[in-house]
């Protein structure tokens, strides 16, 4: 499909051995016979993407660990100078590859104007984007393909990293490349059980299909300042196809970024505010951050082993769903690979997202009518991701929540400490600024001794602290000596540096 033939106002399209693909009764299948037809098995189907702005070295030693890590599939390369003021141009001229492309950029037009490009210059199959700081390993993309391939609603798959945010780190031992790539290649053993799923992707090195750039299209322009990734990862999702890191798979991105290398300090939280500031715009007030990014990985530690293989789980305003997907991969780590999850949220801001989330199992209402969808002994665990005080009547819900759990089921609650250090040093007459949600004023100890009242079978507690500092601990301490409130000023200064405390309840 590559032959056109452009004559005055006539074009001719020579489409070769193409046939009209047969329609299947699935979207997404019929969208990926489709792109099968097209593919020839004797052509390239891999591109990979490196964009180079100076910093010619570490261009350099990316680009030479893709020539020798990835042998193992067939690809094209693609080299992208941005108009750089070093050699880079002249670098990737003298790279011994066969099926190479260069682009030279006349000048430097940011990233976003590159992104274009890319579905214009390769026709194939998958699409992977390498940052010319990263250094890649034995297996890489052989193992990203093998997650690819495992479930065609897989659409973007990214690997772990050293030198990246959003719980996408890993921190092998090492302290030069040799020993990263010795390490590397113990980590990089393909296993699905360590396979992801995510609401959002950081893409230093990312494998996407060409049939999602081609629904979903390049990255937004507009964000200029950050969250262009927190974009394009919403949209993958809401065009049906799942995001996934692969935790079997370590790459190297030769960034410091949390010393914010070659970024001022000043100017790169000017531009996060920016960025996060356009994703609500354009999103309708959906934060990026707080509506996404709620892994709630303390809470889900307390996780008890599942008693069967395909368990239910409601979950209850946990924003776009983000829980939802980590309850699933806990139960993945444990090799149990199917679970019906439900959701139930009093915002329908949220609505859309978590019925990408849950297959549509979805319900938007207020909380006092939670049993009006749902019968007796359903759910073989039950989440609720907002704390239960900021509910009008917590203990009612508590009662219905525990009505809806099977015998021997599991419910995760989380209870704000409502006399936390500020509420205490607030009412010793100190400034402070107190919850601005006015959580219902409700102790641990009489959440425990209602649950008690409703012989629940087991009660596990841990505490979220606020980790106050020395100067913090020592003030306050001395607070409370003055009051003279108890002898044990330690327990005290305990309880108020305690933000929530997360309970695991078996029925």
């Amino acid at each position: 499909m590559n032959n056109i033939d452009i004559n005055k106002n006539e074009i001719f399209l020579d489409v070769g051995n193409f046939e009209k693909p047969k329609p299947k009764e699935d979207v997404r299948k019929s969208r990926t016979n489709y792109y099968e037809s097209i593919y020839n098995s004797n052509e390239i189907t891999t591109a990979i993407f490196v964009l180079g702005y100076n910093r010619v070295e570490k261009t350099k030693e990316c680009v030479e660990s893709i020539l020798k890590y990835t042998s193992d599939i067939k690809y094209e390369l693609i080299l992208i100078d941005n108009d750089s003021a070093d050699d880079t141009y002249e670098y990737f001229k003298s790279v011994p590859y066969v099926h190479k492309k260069i682009v030279k950029m006349s000048r430097n037009t940011g990233s976003a104007f590159v992104g274009q490009l890319y579905t214009s210059l390769f026709r194939g199959k998958y699409y992977v984007m390498v940052t010319n700081d990263v250094v890649v390993t034995r297996n890489w993309l052989s193992n990203m393909i093998k997650c690819m391939e495992s479930d065609d609603s897989i659409g973007f798959v990214v690997p772990v990293s050293s030198n990246v945010s959003n719980r996408q780190q890993v921190n092998l031992s090492f302290s030069n490349l040799d020993e990263m790539q010795r390490e590397a290649e113990k980590f990089n053993i393909s296993d699905p059980l360590k396979w992801e799923e995510r609401m959002r992707l950081i893409n230093i090195v990312s494998l996407v299909k060409k049939e999602v750039f081609d629904l979903v299209g390049f990255g937004d322009v507009g964000f200029f300042h950050d969250f262009g990734e927190d974009d394009y990862s919403l949209r993958v999702r809401r065009a049906g196809y799942k995001l996934v890191l692969c935790a079997d798979t370590f790459i190297h991105h030769n960034h410091d970024i949390w010393n914010t290398e070659d970024k001022d300090p000043i100017l790169y939280n000017q531009s996060l505010n920016i960025g996060r500031k356009n994703f609500k715009e354009k999103y309708f007030n959906l934060d990026a951050w707080d509506d996404i990014l709620n892994f709630e990985i303390e809470l889900l530690d307390l996780l008890e082993s599942p008693r069967c293989n395909r368990p239910n789980m409601l979950s209850i305003d946990v924003r776009c769903g983000t829980p939802i997907m980590q309850f699933r991969n806990v139960l993945r780590k444990n090799n149990i690979l199917n679970s019906n999850c439900f959701a139930f949220t009093t915002n329908a801001k949220y609505y859309n997202d978590l019925l990408y989330v849950t297959n549509g199992n979805v319900v938007c209402d207020r909380i006092d009518y939670l049993l009006d969808y749902y019968t007796k002994d359903s759910f073989d665990y039950i989440i609720l991701g907002e704390v239960i005080n900021n509910f009008s009547k917590p203990i009612q819900l508590l009662e219905k929540l525990l009505n809806i759990t099977k015998p021997g089921g599991q419910l995760l609650i989380k209870l704000y400490n409502i006399f936390d250090y500020k509420m205490f040093l607030h009412v010793a007459g100190q400034e402070q600024n107190v919850d601005s949600n006015m959580p219902v004023v409700i102790s641990i100890q009489s959440i425990l001794s209602c649950l008690q009242i409703m012989n629940v079978h087991d009660v596990k507690l841990s505490c979220v602290p606020y980790n106050l500092d020395n100067n913090s601990i020592k003030f306050l301490s001395e607070k409370i000596k003055v009051i003279n409130i108890t002898n044990s000023v330690d327990e005290v200064v305990g309880s108020h540096d305690t933000k929530e405390y997360l309970l695991s309840i078996i029925k």
